[in-house]
């Protein structure tokens, strides 16, 4: 990490190096620290993430259209009755993975559990989660773009798939809405993308 720290202070004249190298590191520490436990690396970039939280980089760029935003958040709200209470929107993992929208579900009632207001529309601290034992489920919903996937068969590739793999392995189910198939003529009428979503977020019909 030295070495490091030497070569970002002594980089060329591109100004946005030492930050691409520090945000590199970051990534590198999150996915050693979820798919490798058995090294004991400790994560060292808490505070490197709280302060940029607001960066492009770190927010995925905002990749979605405002228009699939603002139509998959308006059908996440029919699903969970109305209150923007049970939806935190624009929030990290616990290791900063940005998400578009977190759902918490008690499968055992089959509907969605209010969120703190500490956690709703913030970047939240590990031990201020909920708890979420037993039958609580934690649903990412990330809105892909067509750029996400591979053309052939639709699979996940480069950081998104990453991004599914580490919140998977952070306890999420995910659940990503292709915006080719959000906007097709099968999800046209609003009822339509509503069931479509009850069904990704695994909740029985109404």
């Amino acid at each position: 990490m030295s070495n490091l720290d030497r070569e970002i202070q002594f980089c060329s004249d591109d100004s946005t190096y030492p930050m691409r190298v520090r945000f590199a590191l970051m990534r590198l520490n999150r996915s050693v620290k979820l798919f490798k436990p058995e090294f004991g690396i400790s994560w060292f970039h808490e505070n490197f993430c709280r302060d940029h939280a607001n960066s492009k980089v770190m927010r995925r760029g905002e990749s979605w259209t405002k228009t699939n935003y603002d139509s998959i958040y308006q059908s996440l709200l029919q699903i969970v009755g109305g209150s923007s209470e049970k939806i935190a929107a624009n929030v990290f993992s616990d290791y900063f993975n940005y998400i578009d929208f977190e759902v918490r579900i008690d499968d055992e009632r089959g509907e969605a559990l209010k969120s703190p207001e500490s956690y709703r529309f913030a970047v939240v601290k590990k031990s201020e989660r909920p708890d979420v034992e037993g039958k609580i489920r934690r649903v990412a919903v990330i809105i892909g773009k067509d750029r996400d996937y591979l053309p052939e068969d639709g699979r996940l590739i480069g950081n998104q798939k990453m991004l599914h793999e580490e919140l998977e392995r952070e306890g999420f189910d995910v659940v990503y809405i292709k915006h080719d198939v959000w906007i097709s003529m099968g999800l046209a009428d609003d009822k339509a993308k509503v069931e479509f979503l009850r069904r990704e977020l695994k909740l029985p019909p109404q």
